[in-house]
């Protein structure tokens, strides 16, 4: 598709990230990779940066609630705690009530911030 002459030149970039070892097909090599670094047997270990991962899907779920909200309301958001403290009528959207006998047991967050 593109002009061949244009491209003789061309040398790819050198490797820059480290490969998955495990030479399963379709999504176990990732899952090969999540569980042998959860265990510490696998240096780097994920490519996959829970932390930064886990603080941007927090800002888009809080951007969810900032259109929960309405126009022209700002939200300010507890990660603590995660709560809006000054807009709580969306506060019912970050966690459910579950029915008697279906309730999940609250954990304790571990998360550092």
């Amino acid at each position: 598709m593109l002009p061949r002459g244009e491209f003789v030149d061309f040398k790819p970039p050198a490797q820059s990230l480290p490969r998955i070892p495990y030479k399963g097909g379709g999504d176990e090599r990732q899952k090969w990779e999540f569980v042998q670094s959860v265990k510490g047997d696998y240096e780097p270990g994920t490519m996959a940066n829970f932390d930064y991962a886990g603080r941007l899907t927090e800002t888009i779920l809080v951007g969810n609630l900032a259109l929960r909200a309405g126009e022209g309301k700002r939200i300010e958001w507890d990660a603590k705690t995660m709560r809006s403290t000054n807009v709580p009528e969306v506060n019912q959207f970050v966690q459910r009530e579950y029915r008697k006998g279906w309730e999940i047991p609250k954990i304790a967050a571990t998360a550092s911030r």
